[in-house]
């Protein structure tokens, strides 16, 4: 699958721009060696299996995870580049991480975060990290209809009174993982960081065989009832409408 997004240019510009800074990670395209990257970036897989992604923002109370050092190749598709030097300024009680990267999600740190810092071809990239607390986890993936991953998109997650217990961001691979209360029942997305613009997308989305409005008028429902004890895929991909393809169906699927 390739993993570039229509309607990233601008935002990962920005992140390129950022060197150093900022909770994406940063850096320019070329790293060390001959090879020429472009879209250099702090990401988090589970130890052991690269294949699953992260958020680093809502990691949870006892995950074991392996950071790595992201960027895209010239056919725009995903590669982990050699790294060192992992730091954190996490205290023990929240995170531990070791200098191959091993990071262990220990408590939550109740909405602080903190930053880590990894080497890859003599650059300095970091990431800002948060820790929630283990709830009922709910999976998922965004794509557009081209089954590209997009990614930055966050989801946000909502109770039956419309209030809301819980968000995330989606992955470079499009994946997203969040904790949410058992009682969580509905759920939206926000596409203002994957397209800022948007110039890409409309604020709707399809879910199923649903459409949906991207905010808190029109959210789609959870699997019901979530289960604690094991993960909660959505049972279909959440696919934004691209402006390319003409206006978009009117919403269907309405719950609140």
């Amino acid at each position: 699958m390739r993993l570039v997004v229509p309607g990233l240019a601008v935002l990962m510009s920005l992140v390129l721009l950022a060197g150093c800074g900022g909770g994406g990670g940063g850096g320019s395209s070329g790293g060390g060696g001959t090879t020429k990257y472009t879209g250099y970036q702090v990401s988090v897989v589970y130890s052991g299996n690269p294949t699953q992604m992260v958020d680093p923002g809502t990691l949870i109370a006892g995950d074991q995870l392996q950071m790595t050092i992201t960027a895209r190749d010239s056919t725009g598709s995903l590669v982990t580049l050699t790294s060192s030097g992992w730091k954190t300024n996490a205290p023990a009680g929240v995170a531990s991480l070791t200098s191959d990267g091993l990071l262990i999600a220990v408590g939550s740190s109740n909405g602080t975060t903190y930053t880590v810092r990894g080497v890859s071809g003599g650059k300095t990239y970091e990431a800002s990290i948060a820790v929630v607390a283990k709830q009922a986890i709910v999976t998922g993936l965004v794509r557009n209809t081209s089954n590209t991953a997009i990614e930055y998109a966050t989801v946000q997650f909502y109770n039956a009174s419309k209030v809301l217990v819980g968000e995330t961001t989606t992955t470079r691979m499009g994946t997203f993982r969040a904790s949410v209360p058992a009682t969580t029942t509905r759920f939206t997305i926000d596409m203002s960081q994957a397209d800022p613009t948007s110039a890409y997308y409309y604020l709707t989305f399809g879910y199923g065989t649903e459409e949906y409005i991207d905010g808190t008028t029109c959210l789609a429902p959870l699997p019901s009832p979530l289960s604690l004890t094991t993960a909660n895929p959505l049972p279909s991909d959440i696919v934004p409408d691209l402006k390319t393809l003409g206006p978009p169906p009117p919403p269907t699927g309405c719950i609140g």
